[in-house]
């Protein structure tokens, strides 16, 4: 296997500024009384025993190694969660022998990505022994199960609202209106595998994916936030087993979305082809993956998505209370008004905003990627902040600082380092930057990257460069292409709903990123422009 580039340890990294506040707004959000103790086992009125308690962990712990700061009701949660559990170890009804809840699996696949990182956090094995029992006592025993997963058009309920619900049963299957949602847990059973490299969970997860890859996601109009979690966890086993065959799946389920259930703003369709409302937990999904895509390939081309990903779709996702929310599919086909983004559901306090702590996390983990053994660290995109940097058994102390994505300037001081030899540090550069400017070290530019050569000694470096708006015809599933939309380096911007329908100048100073909502508001904003 290729090497695939390491992403940063949360402990080792310190947020400043930008994503420090957006992390800090969403921490006190999933402290409010939805997310505590007493509460949180009875929240789920939708059939999803383990979704709500085990997003909120994974929130929680993530946004702790982030914000550096101890959430005030983690442990209790993790408690009263252990507590509530029946006689085989796992949260709501057991079913008899020859029978699965496609939900109660998705759910606990939540449950245990938010165990495990809350073991890893503390240390505690009791909860690795709670996770493996889970995946003993739920998940072992429906492998015999995943190849009949009903996946044919007419054994499909197409309704379904914003949370989703049980919709019936096929076969042994009880259905949900998420359709799809019964591969969510090749998220927590590759973690799983990843924790105890059991081969019981990894002939398992070998059922899953090559059940998974035979259904026709468009024909069943299956779930774009269960294909893209599925989708990251093929990539986690991948890094896992090194099985060439599972990256080249995921390159082929990233692209099938991106044509066919991404919208005009970087964000997703709920379902395949059902351009209903969009939903953070798979834009972040989204993100994800594509940061794993590039991780694994090296190919340019999945950073611009993924910056564009996070400074529009995530970006305009993320509410002024620090939750996340759905919107209108801007773009879509045939659909009134497909040129404004609006709000359609203010909060999704259910899922969105839990998914949230990992997706505002993972912008930090993926900040920086370090290739130790070509003694490479990437800057995939640039954020504000601290860092320790590990190659072998060097260390790098930096200190980050930026206006980007609104502007192109970067500072990366080196605040310590016990470098033998030159580091290559490779930065991003929106295909519109404009005259790059590096100083402190040498450098090249090749291919959209900037390559700065790191010398042992070295106290940094200093770039800068122009960031013109430039007019775009944005990707995504059925986007009008009658119409463009205004791009500052890969921010969107956007003008109010009622002002216009022409192209506004651009300097035209009514025209604000996406990226600005959760500050400043989320009326309509007219995002593309008739050609």
């Amino acid at each position: 296997m290729d090497t695939v580039l390491q992403p940063m340890r949360l402990e080792y990294l310190t947020l400043r500024e930008d994503l420090a506040a957006r992390a800090g707004l969403l921490a006190a959000r999933l402290e409010k009384k939805e997310y505590r103790p007493e509460t949180i086992l009875s929240m789920d009125q939708a059939g999803w025993p383990g979704d709500w308690e085990g997003r909120t962990i994974l929130a929680l712990v993530l946004l702790a190694q982030a914000t550096k700061k101890e959430p005030a009701y983690l442990h209790k949660i993790v408690r009263a969660v252990l507590e509530g559990r029946n006689e085989r170890g796992y949260l709501g009804h057991i079913l008899p022998d020859g029978e699965a809840d496609e939900q109660q699996l998705s759910g606990h696949s939540w449950l245990m990505r938010g165990l495990i990182a809350y073991y890893q956090y503390t240390g505690d094995e009791s909860i690795r022994d709670a996770v493996v029992t889970i995946g003993r006592n739920l998940f072992l025993p429906v492998k015999v199960l995943y190849p009949s997963y009903p996946i044919k058009p007419e054994e499909r309920v197409y309704g379904g609202g914003a949370a989703g619900n049980v919709a019936g049963m096929v076969g042994g299957w009880h259905i949900s209106t998420d359709t799809g949602c019964a591969y969510i847990p090749l998220d927590g059973v590759s973690a799983l595998y990843e924790l105890t490299e059991d081969p019981e969970i990894g002939a398992l997860l070998d059922v899953m994916i090559e059940n998974f890859l035979k259904i026709d996601f468009i024909g069943i109009k299956a779930q774009t936030h269960a294909t893209l979690t599925a989708t990251r966890g093929i990539l986690r086993t991948y890094t896992v087993t090194g099985k060439g065959e599972y990256l080249d799946a995921a390159k082929k389920l990233f692209a099938l979305y991106v044509e066919h259930g991404m919208t005009a703003n970087y964000a997703n369709y709920n379902w395949f082809m059902r351009p209903e409302w969009t939903e953070p937990c798979a834009i972040i999904d989204s993100f994800i993956a594509a940061m794993q895509l590039y991780s694994a390939t090296e190919e340019r081309d999945y950073l611009t998505y993924a910056q564009r990903i996070l400074y529009n779709g995530m970006g305009f996702g993320q509410r002024e209370n620090g939750g996340f929310g759905c919107d209108c599919c801007l773009g879509a086909e045939g659909e009134p008004d497909n040129h404004i983004l609006q709000v359609k559901i203010p909060e999704a306090y259910w899922c969105c905003s839990m998914r949230g702590g990992e997706g505002l996390s993972a912008v930090g983990r993926y900040a920086f990627l370090c290739d130790p053994e070509n003694r490479m660290l990437t800057i995939p995109y640039m954020i504000s902040g601290e860092a320790i940097l590990g190659f072998t058994e060097e260390e790098l102390c930096i200190r980050t600082e930026t206006s980007y994505p609104y502007s192109g300037n970067y500072i990366f001081a080196v605040e310590e380092e016990n470098l033998s030899e030159p580091v290559t540090v490779c930065v991003y550069l929106p295909d519109s930057a404009a005259k790059v400017v590096c100083t402190g070290a040498v450098y090249e530019q090749s291919g959209g990257m900037l390559y700065i050569e790191l010398q042992p000694g070295c106290k940094g470096f200093t770039l800068t460069f122009d960031l013109p708006v430039t007019a775009e015809t944005p990707v995504g599933a059925h986007s009008d292409k009658s119409r463009k939309g205004y791009f500052k380096g890969n921010m969107m911007l956007s003008i109010p709903a009622e002002e216009t329908e022409q192209f506004p100048s651009p300097d035209d100073p009514r025209l604000v990123p996406l990226y600005d909502a959760y500050e400043n508001g989320h009326a309509p904003r007219q995002v593309l422009f008739k050609v």
